[in-house]
């Protein structure tokens, strides 16, 4: 499994932009409470991006219904207009029907990541799609090893190629 991604500069950076506006548009002291919670709070966009890349880890590390829980309160603050935190949820969402056998549903949702970064520069989350649907469709994941070493990233190229290898029948 690729690694969890790191949060961009251009999430934090449209994040603090969104944060700074609604801050700015405060007229009272309940106002900007409400900016706040809503930018920095467990009711924010990123703490609904965090809780898709947590959801993401739980399936291997802290069970289903840990993942389920995560990808839940992922789907209700994630901001849908927020490409990265879009891309995440989805990603989050195909590893844990991918957990459940929901194959179908695991591919469509790797797809749509995919549809989501596939003209952008973002080689990591281009890399990490390509690789969940590479392995929802049991095949190589030579697009996602592309991507990482493209980007620079030899050990999850690496690491890729060693999942493949032990796959291999001998």
């Amino acid at each position: 499994m690729p690694d969890a991604p790191q949060i961009t500069e251009k999430a934090v950076e449209a994040a603090v932009a969104a944060a700074l506006t609604a801050i700015s548009a405060a007229t009272d002291s309940s106002a900007l409470k409400a900016a706040r919670t809503a930018h920095s709070g467990e009711a924010s966009a990123l703490a609904g991006f965090n809780a898709a890349r947590l959801a993401r880890l739980a399936v291997g590390r802290d069970g289903l219904d840990a993942a389920d829980e995560r990808l839940g309160f992922a789907r209700e603050h994630v901001d849908q207009a927020d490409l990265d935190g879009l891309v995440e949820l989805r990603l989050a969402e195909a590893h844990v029907a991918l957990a459940h056998g929901r194959r179908d549903e695991a591919l469509q949702l790797a797809e749509e990541a995919c549809a989501a970064v596939g003209d952008t520069e973002s080689l990591t989350y281009r890399a990490e799609a390509a690789a969940l649907r590479a392995a929802i469709l049991d095949e190589e994941p030579a697009e996602a090893v592309e991507l990482y070493e493209r980007k620079g990233n030899v050990a999850a190229a690496a690491r890729l190629r060693a999942l493949v290898t032990a796959k291999a029948p001998r």
